[in-house]
């Protein structure tokens, strides 16, 4: 029976929520063994994602996503940290040489800032 993978998503996150860490190494076991026996195991990674999601979003987090043409240092993170304001944020670092140059900035996966070159020439042509 193919499950949505939105579906296994809250499940999974109502599951987990306020749990201690021992309990949910087991209940994640449970959790795959379902989603294999139901053959939904192709979803796994959708799945994940959108769980995260959803625990980050009743934790009041936000996610961060910084692209970059090429690692940047330490400092350069932080400052840009710093200009996105108060909050919680979990951030993930990627570089992506097809930027050529500059950053992309992605906010809960739905508001982005394309700072890179890549970016402002495809704006200028389209």
């Amino acid at each position: 029976m193919k499950i949505p993978p939105k579906i296994y998503a809250k499940v999974f996150a109502e599951l987990v929520k306020d749990k201690n860490p021992e309990k949910i190494e087991a209940m994640i076991k449970k959790f795959s063994a379902l989603v294999a026996k139901n053959g939904d195991i192709a979803s796994k990674e959708k799945i994940a994602a959108l769980a995260e999601r959803y625990l980050r979003e009743t934790d009041g987090k936000h996610s961060f996503l910084i692209e970059t043409a090429r690692n940047l240092p330490e400092g350069s993170y932080a400052a840009i940290l710093e200009k996105m304001g108060k909050g919680e944020y979990d951030v993930k670092k990627m570089v992506d040489e097809n930027l050529i140059a500059g950053v992309k900035l992605t906010v809960d996966e739905s508001r982005e800032l394309d700072l890179s070159l890549r970016g402002i020439l495809k704006n200028l042509f389209d």
